[in-house]
């Protein structure tokens, strides 16, 4: 039982849970207040101590026992996130497939990244020089509602391999996933308080932030993101910031336009609630007219409704981002665009819209200027290499960006330009997939890494090792100074480096 359903009585609000398809209360949980979150952080602390001194094979294999817990019960999973998100279900079970690699892969290559990592001593050979890794502590994970599963797992289990405990604070539309998930961690054989989960608002979050947490994990808003790292600068504590997005998809004429097509519908993936979306596709002039037509017309084909038909595309998953979608358009609109889609699907009860596609856009529009978050892309034209980087980085975010085309070096030019953390050539939307790929962005789309040896790294303390082998009983660069030893070092630096 996590610290927030033990204090109950202590609790003044709850939250009310919506499924966004259908309007109908699913569930009711309470705001943790701080002096629970506190509780709840030291009794990580207290768990933490007996976890880290597992064997890294141990923990390992741990992991192992969650994965297969998680896909033996990934129905139920799947059941539980599209209650909470009214997305498709294919796009639930795609999470549940992220999710379970990114386990399999710390379980198979993290106590090899986590143990120690001989380095060289340079011209020093009689020392013995190594890298250890050690857990911060406790890790706090202050977590997104658009992928529950995902956003809400990657950090903690990445924070368990290093051997922290991980308090968990879910997006307060999603709390219901992140209490299943710590219901198989127990049943796993994570011991208790190691994983916990305090449900809450933004109240919430901030008692987490300024508990006696080691490390800040934050995958949200860019807005937020920046309150985040400036209080955590404050605490001098750590964070690690997953923000938001704005993604090009560049289309160069001699692209494979096919696929190139296929992929743009992409853009409305998961409703456009994701942070490595197409959001713009720029479009080379030769071809702007045919292939804008052909996604216009493919937009218009895409089924929206609930998870439980055969469609594409779910509903927008909370009141909040559907009003922030129709005030981008309406923006748009007014200061200009041409908008095809967009609209309130009216036989439906739940926040159902038809995807959106914006032409005419300028960067006096929100729609450019912003995230939306939603199911909508803008399309924009360009001539030449240098036009399609000059739009494609005319952003403040730099998450990630797309490149179409059969010229390898055309591709390798542009990758190198792009302002963005990840970019995928002739593919898209496959970041998070792929386990050994870290995953952040540049800009104002955050800092430090996730997945891979990178991303497990940054909830590690790094030290750096030093051993003498010699027993000398004294070294050159020791004091006393004398002329002799000035003259062996000066001979070295001729002998090794002149």
């Amino acid at each position: 039982m996590n610290a927030s359903t033990k204090k109950r009585k202590k609790t003044q609000k709850n939250i009310i849970q919506i499924n966004p398809a259908n309007y109908k209360k699913i569930g009711e949980f309470p705001i943790t207040l701080a002096s629970d979150v506190t509780e709840a952080v030291q009794n990580a602390r207290r768990a933490q101590q007996g976890w880290a001194e597992l064997p890294l094979k141990k923990r390992a294999a741990l992991l192992k026992v969650f994965r297969k817990k998680i896909a033996a019960n990934r129905n139920e999973i799947i059941r539980i996130i599209t209650e909470e998100t009214g997305k498709a279900k294919i796009d639930a079970l795609i999470e549940v497939l992220d999710l379970v690699g990114h386990l399999s892969y710390l379980s198979r290559k993290g106590p090899k990244i986590l143990s120690p990592q001989k380095r060289s001593s340079g011209l020093f050979f009689w020392k013995k020089a190594s890298v250890m890794y050690s857990p911060y502590g406790v890790v706090g994970a202050i977590t997104a509602w658009n992928y529950p599963l995902i956003l809400s797992m990657e950090p903690v289990i990445q924070a368990l391999m290093a051997g922290n405990a991980a308090v968990l604070k879910p997006s307060d539309f999603t709390n219901r996933t992140a209490l299943y998930l710590k219901e198989l961690a127990t049943h796993a054989g994570i011991p208790e308080y190691v994983f916990s989960v305090i449900t809450g608002d933004g109240s919430t979050g901030k008692a987490l932030i300024e508990s006696e947490t080691d490390l800040i994990s934050f995958i949200g808003s860019t807005e937020n993101g920046m309150k985040i790292a400036k209080r955590c600068a404050e605490l001098f504590k750590p964070c690690i910031l997953e923000l938001g997005g704005n993604d090009p998809m560049i289309v160069f004429q001699d692209a494979d336009l096919s696929r190139a097509l296929n992929a743009s519908t992409m853009a409305f993936h998961n409703s456009g609630h994701s942070c490595v979306s197409i959001e713009r596709i720029l479009i080379e002039n030769s071809i702007y007219e045919s292939f804008s037509a052909a996604i216009k017309e493919r937009a218009k084909n895409i089924r929206v409704g609930n998870p439980d038909e055969d469609i594409d595309m779910g509903c927008i998953a909370n009141k909040m981002q559907y009003n922030k979608f129709f005030q981008h358009l309406n923006d748009a609109r007014k200061k200009g665009a041409f908008i095809t889609g967009g609209e309130k699907i009216k036989n439906k009860s739940g926040l159902h819209v038809s995807p959106a596609v914006i032409e005419n856009a300028n960067h006096r529009m929100l729609v450019l200027r912003e995230e939306t978050f939603g199911p909508s892309v803008v399309l924009q034209r360009f001539s030449g290499e240098e036009e399609a980087l000059r739009l494609a980085n005319q952003s403040d975010h730099g998450l990630g960006a797309s490149v179409w085309t059969k010229s390898r070096k055309k591709a390798s030019r542009i990758c190198e330009k792009l302002e963005a953390g990840n970019i995928a050539v002739n593919e898209a939307l496959l970041f998070y997939l792929v386990p050994d790929l870290p995953l952040g962005g540049l800009k104002k789309s955050g800092s430090g890494k996730s997945h891979a040896r990178e991303g497990l790294l940054h909830y590690t303390r790094q030290k750096s090792i030093l051993k003498d082998r010699l027993g000398l009983p004294s070294e050159i660069w020791w004091y006393p100074y004398s002329r002799l030893k000035y003259r062996l070092l000066d001979l070295a630096i001729k002998i090794f480096y002149s």
